[in-house]
């Protein structure tokens, strides 16, 4: 299973979001609930990098067994930032509901 954890400031702004382990839909190579999550997570960091003045860090850890991304907002972001973040929200939540077997949605308020 894929645990997704979206943390979240008091202005309900995404802060950081984590992203752990292998959904384990089907095996390596044809599991789309990972390919999906995967693309969903590089296209929202690729495009706040790209499109953005954000300041923020990433860091992604793929191993056979796990694989583990982290993102984080720590100095805050600007406004496309935001709507970039909520739009990964909502395709994050698309996901939980559709393939709830094999993703694990949380929030955290920080």
């Amino acid at each position: 299973m894929t645990n997704i954890t979206i943390y979240k400031n008091s202005n309900n702004q995404i802060s950081k979001f984590v992203i752990d382990g292998h959904a384990g839909y089907a095996r390596e190579g044809s599991d789309i609930v990972c390919a999906a999550i995967s693309f969903l997570t590089t296209n929202t960091i690729n495009s706040i990098e790209a499109l953005t003045d954000s300041d923020f860090h990433s860091k992604k850890n793929v191993k056979q067994k796990g694989a583990r991304v982290e993102c984080n907002f720590d100095k805050g972001m600007d406004d496309k930032a935001d709507v970039l973040l909520q739009a990964f929200e909502l395709g994050c939540k698309d996901l939980a509901k559709q393939y709830n077997k094999y993703v694990k949605l949380n929030f955290e308020e920080v």
